[in-house]
């Protein structure tokens, strides 16, 4: 099934196929929910490829900020009508949740940028393409964001991504 794609682009679409086949509907494709029978097709598709021949790093996602360090929001991909528990879709630990609850600015910092990141990346929404030269310097922008945001998010000096996260800026204002 489609040959001329990437081996790490051809599982979302092979395990749609599959699914569709098998009659399921609305599903959870990666995350918090995740059907179980998705695990299954990964794993048969999986076992065809090297590990780095499936590599494609995040596909949406954000960061945030809680009392100085920086931690992972993950936006799932999912077919259908899903629930999604912001608290289970961050690298958060129990204790740094448990924490956040009782802090009210912080907690409603939170949601407002988990709210912000599903908006943007996980939000279908058909947009007039702006004009070449400008998607040009967005998809700059986003390389550099995309590198700020995996430095922050790793166990990096957090000063390293401040030159990506500027230039990825200077981009998408360019």
């Amino acid at each position: 099934m489609d040959e001329g794609a990437a081996p790490n682009q051809r599982g979302l679409r092979v395990t749609s196929k599959v699914m569709k086949n098998l009659g399921y509907g609305g599903y959870v494709l990666f995350g918090s929910g995740a059907h179980p029978m998705v695990a299954e097709i990964l794993s048969v598709h999986s076992s065809k490829y090297r590990q780095k021949d499936l590599g494609m790093g995040g596909v949406h996602g954000g960061i945030f900020m809680f009392r100085d360090v920086f931690a992972r929001i993950y936006i799932p991909f999912a077919y259908g009508t899903v629930k999604l528990d912001p608290f289970t879709l961050t690298d958060l630990t129990k204790n740094q949740l448990a924490w956040l609850a009782i802090r009210p600015a912080d907690y409603q910092s939170f949601l407002d940028q988990f709210s912000d990141t599903m908006y943007f990346a996980g939000t279908p929404r058909s947009y007039k393409r702006p004009p070449d030269t400008a998607l040009e310097l967005f998809w700059l922008a986003a390389v550099q964001l995309q590198a700020a945001a995996a430095t922050l998010s790793a166990a990096f000096d957090f000063r390293g991504a401040i030159q990506s996260a500027l230039i990825g800026a200077e981009r998408s204002l360019g």
